[in-house]
């Protein structure tokens, strides 16, 4: 069986996404705990929500606990602390409000389950990594969703592993391409060209930059140019090599960059990171056939993808085919964190 921990070898900052509920992020997050403990390494734990209940709190379905042992860093709220069976001491009450309570910093003085939480404000969150840091972690593994962006950030976590199931829909074919999809966004590269690059970070980040081939650079607000205000974007992207885009780069605004002429060249389209993309599979695949590349400023390494097979509303998918087909749809590393036949 693979290690995970090899897949993250010189990591410091791991994020565990999941597609869809049962995905297998917390069968994932405890064979890392286990991983770590067994090779020495200190691992901090929180998340961007809640985990480690032992009922999902919207579905009630059973899920797998969250145990660490003596020694290890966690936080979780003031509201979830009375659910934690793991004798702990205090190291730091944050000041993070959440709707369960204050996020508070623990350590485990003996065995236990535990549930994890974290700050509700992504500001908070870097505060939170650095405070586990100071206090000894050599890693900070962090429970994720892919519906909270933040948590595939570059400021939370240089590196992701990307959760996917049976869960997600009963058809493997669209499991499988729909998670390919969320893979390449998570992985988009990094934009290579430097000189484009030192322009796009001269500028104010707010700001829409439009770079042309030779390198003139033209800055105009984001919704002047998808409002149609001033020049039309046909007009505006005519002739442009690169566009950085501040925010979130959604459907919208890619169809926007599809209105240039065919006429006008390859051009790049930048985003600050992997978690301000929000492209669709059907535009990201117009996207590629109309000559046009989408790179981050802040990339984020995807380690692995890792699958359950297992369905809790409907027959398995045979664990062999899923393997080898998100295998060969990634060209990552996939790791079965379900053990069953099929």
């Amino acid at each position: 069986m693979s290690s995970l921990l090899d897949l993250i070898a010189g990591r410091r900052r791991v994020s565990i996404v999941g597609m869809c509920k049962n995905a297998g992020k917390t069968t994932v997050l405890n064979r890392l705990i286990a991983e770590c403990r067994a090779a020495g390494v200190s691992a901090a734990l929180f998340s961007v929500g809640r985990d480690g209940e032992r009922n999902d709190v919207i579905t009630n379905m059973e899920k797998p606990g969250i145990f660490v042992e003596e020694g290890t860093m966690f936080a979780t709220t003031s509201d979830l602390l009375k659910l934690c069976a793991a004798e702990s001491e205090l190291l730091l009450s944050t000041g993070a409000g959440t709707p369960l309570g204050e996020v508070i910093v623990l350590r485990a003085l003996r065995g236990g389950f535990v549930q994890l939480s974290g700050p509700s404000m992504n500001a908070r969150i870097p505060e939170l990594i650095d405070t586990f840091f100071r206090r000894g972690a050599d890693m900070v593994l962090i429970d994720g969703a892919m519906s909270r962006k933040a948590s595939v950030s570059p400021a939370v976590a240089g590196c992701s592993i990307l959760c996917t199931g049976a869960d997600y829909d009963p058809d493997i074919n669209k499991v499988v391409a729909d998670t390919a999809h969320a893979a390449r966004m998570l992985s988009a590269p990094a934009l290579q060209d430097g000189k484009a690059a030192e322009i796009i970070a001269s500028q104010s980040r707010g700001d829409v930059v439009i770079i042309g081939k030779g390198y003139d650079a033209a800055v105009c607000g984001r919704n002047e140019l998808l409002l149609h205000a001033g020049r039309t974007p046909e007009a505006a992207l005519f002739g442009a090599a690169f566009v950085y885009f501040p925010g979130a780069l959604t459907d919208s605004v890619c169809l926007t960059v599809l209105r240039r002429p065919k006429s006008s060249g390859e051009i790049v389209v930048v985003a600050d990171d992997a978690s301000k993309l929000m492209i669709s599979r059907e535009v990201f695949s117009i996207l590629e056939s109309r000559g046009v590349k989408v790179c981050t400023l802040d990339p984020v390494e995807l380690a692995c993808i890792c699958i359950n097979p297992h369905c809790t509303t409907g027959p398995d998918f045979s664990k062999t085919r899923f393997m080898r087909e998100m295998s060969g749809a990634t060209g990552l590393p996939v790791i079965n964190v379900a053990d069953r036949g099929g």
